[in-house]
């Protein structure tokens, strides 16, 4: 096993998601109602993955417009310009944060690493206008949404085992994410 993909903090269950991410790499958090009528226009300094379990929104980016639906992925690469804005009332939302420097990509087979590797540039020097941000279309959301909330309980409750359950249940995430991405 090797353990340098491990999450390596070990520490109180209360960690914020800025906290986590942080210490960890990875971070996810759930909104199980999300409304934003006026944009609020950031960037981050990792990449964010937006599950969209229920509703839809607007999400805009320094040159785009995307409508996003239930089933729908959207990876943002890092410092890219964007907002979203809910269009009829709330959306159930999973938004994964992850810093490729800290918690390194998982081992996956060649053909998934390649995939991964043109949806998201594993160091931010590596990004350039095509992968800047990745619209997806999950092809079995009840599963994604799924392997999500685990991932996001193993996190959460810190049970023993959980570093090793982190890291499986990435893995599938990714898994997932490379099998929705059109073939090039």
């Amino acid at each position: 096993m090797n353990r340098e993909f491990l999450q390596v903090a070990k520490k109180s269950k209360l960690l914020s998601v800025n906290e986590r991410l942080e210490q960890t790499g990875l971070a996810l958090e759930y909104f199980p109602a999300f409304e934003q009528r006026q944009h609020d226009f950031h960037t981050h300094e990792f990449i964010e993955m937006l599950f969209v379990i229920a509703g839809q929104f607007r999400h805009i980016t320094a040159d785009r417009t995307f409508d996003e639906t239930a089933g729908g992925l959207t990876i943002l690469n890092y410092k890219q310009f964007h907002s979203l804005r809910t269009l009829d009332g709330s959306v159930k939302l999973m938004n994964i944060y992850w810093n490729p420097m800290i918690y390194p990509v998982q081992d996956l087979p060649d053909q998934l690493t390649s995939r991964l590797q043109e949806l998201i540039p594993l160091h931010p020097m590596l990004g350039h206008r095509l992968n800047r941000i990745q619209h997806l279309n999950i092809r079995n959301p009840d599963q994604m949404s799924l392997l999500l909330q685990m991932l996001l309980n193993e996190q959460q409750q810190e049970r023993p085992g959980y570093d090793l359950a982190v890291q499986s249940l990435f893995r599938l995430v990714l898994i997932e994410i490379c099998r929705a991405a059109p073939a090039v």
